[in-house]
């Protein structure tokens, strides 16, 4: 790791057999110094490792490839951020903060004010240290008019108030469900 902040050559070949660990762990801090380093040749290897799926690898992964140059890994990390379920999200709101690209605030946006709260909270605090949006701009799109591209209507409940939810298909936004219409936030 060391060696990858100072951008080390010698550390590429240690760090590519690190890639094939049986450990998680190890394989995402080893694709991470990699993109760190900045050497193209571990483009083919990482290119491979994309599907990998263990503890914050494919965001790592991901990172890396972005950090290269290569366009597919901004793609993947925007894709972690929107596979439902996943705990590789949380990781890529925090990456495609930290690449930098303004291009990412619009991914981030979408998972703002969502059901998984940590997500959301994460892709808020991404979106205003960045300086990509204020907290103002955050609360208006929050309790702005909800997304209904197509709506589908969910047999859960609010924790907080016991409204019925609704999910919309296109932007995974969810909303409650009062007598009024659809609402973002609790009334």
């Amino acid at each position: 790791r060391a060696r990858a902040e100072r951008k080390a050559v010698e550390a590429v070949e240690p760090l590519l057999r690190a890639l094939k660990s049986e450990r998680a762990f190890v394989r995402a801090a080893a694709a991470r110094a990699l993109g760190e380093i900045g050497d193209s040749r571990v483009l083919p290897p990482l290119r491979a490792m994309t599907e990998d799926r263990g503890s914050g690898v494919a965001t790592q992964v991901a990172l890396a490839l972005a950090r290269l140059g290569e366009p597919r890994g901004f793609e993947l990390l925007a894709s972690l951020l929107r596979s439902v379920g996943d705990p590789e999200r949380i990781g890529a709101a925090v990456a495609l903060g930290e690449l930098g690209d303004p291009g990412a605030a619009d991914h981030l946006m979408r998972v703002v004010g969502t059901s998984d709260e940590i997500l959301g909270d994460t892709a808020e605090r991404v979106l205003i240290e960045r300086g990509w949006k204020t907290p103002e701009e955050i609360r208006k799109a929050k309790l702005g008019e909800p997304c209904i591209h197509d709506a589908v209507f969910a047999n859960e409940l609010c924790y907080d108030c016991g409204a019925p939810l609704a999910r919309c298909t296109k932007c995974d936004a969810w909303f409650h469900q009062h007598a009024a219409g659809l609402s973002a936030t609790c009334l």
